[in-house]
């Protein structure tokens, strides 16, 4: 499955991007850090913290992983600055480092999503959110209007920091944009994006967006990894020197 806007990557050291076909890439990352532990009373739960400042991001994640899942989500609600590289795969990373500096604890995770139009080379890509408060979603529906190609990608990546390496998680859905359709308190694109196999948009399907989406396949990509790592504990930590 392809990238939305192709990499241009340029790397030194040790964030790895897992997709759902399982390639890896190492990308660069500079972080010195050390830890301690948190005095805080134990609870039933280890605690992984969500940097957003986006509540239904946080409400979607919850339930996407579901009261199974081995960890508590916790939310911190800090603006992180939307970074307009070219490549999203280094907007995952650049935000989840900035988390890591503004909070000092982990493990932690960042979101960042794309939606790109295969008639525009992949844009608005990772601009998404800054066309959408310009233009609204009518706005982005008619960049594609003189388009006979209306396919495009909804992708997400998951940036994860466990406070000794960095790696991001990157779900795609392809589909096609068509004029907004759902209730009019939808969340974000939702109302402009139709997945294949489906006639509904993602804003129409409601509850069965989260066993589709983009989202959930990067958090199952994220759940697997975790899983694997029974030892994470909420710990404190300095980062420095990040760049």
């Amino acid at each position: 499955m392809s990238s939305c806007i192709p990499s241009k990557t340029t790397a030194s050291s040790s964030a790895t991007v897992v997709t759902e076909s399982s390639n890896e890439m190492q990308l660069n990352v500079d972080v010195r850090m050390k830890t301690k532990d948190i005095d805080k009373e134990p609870s039933e739960k280890k605690t992984i913290f969500f940097i957003t400042s986006n509540p239904h991001k946080v409400r979607e994640v919850r339930t996407i992983l579901g009261t199974d899942f081995p960890y508590n989500i916790e939310a911190k609600s800090i603006e992180l600055e939307e970074y307009q590289f070219e490549d999203p795969d280094l907007i995952a990373i650049r935000k989840c480092k900035d988390a890591a500096e503004m909070v000092q604890l982990h493990p932690l995770i960042v979101e960042d999503t794309s939606l790109c139009f295969n008639a525009l080379g992949g844009l608005p890509g990772p601009y998404v959110k800054s066309f959408e408060k310009k233009i609204g979603n009518e706005g982005l529906v008619k960049l594609v209007t003189g388009f006979t190609d209306k396919t495009a990608e909804a992708v997400a990546y998951i940036a994860f920091w466990d406070g000794q390496a960095m790696t991001v998680f990157k779900g795609q859905v392809s589909g096609k944009i068509v004029p907004p359709r759902g209730p009019v308190d939808s969340f974000g694109w939702d109302p402009i994006f139709q997945p294949n196999g489906y006639d509904k948009t993602f804003a129409e399907l409601g509850s069965e967006k989260n066993k589709i989406s983009h989202r959930v396949k990067a958090l199952n990509l994220f759940r697997r990894h975790v899983v694997a790592e029974p030892s994470l504990q909420p710990l404190s930590c300095q980062v420095k020197n990040i760049k």
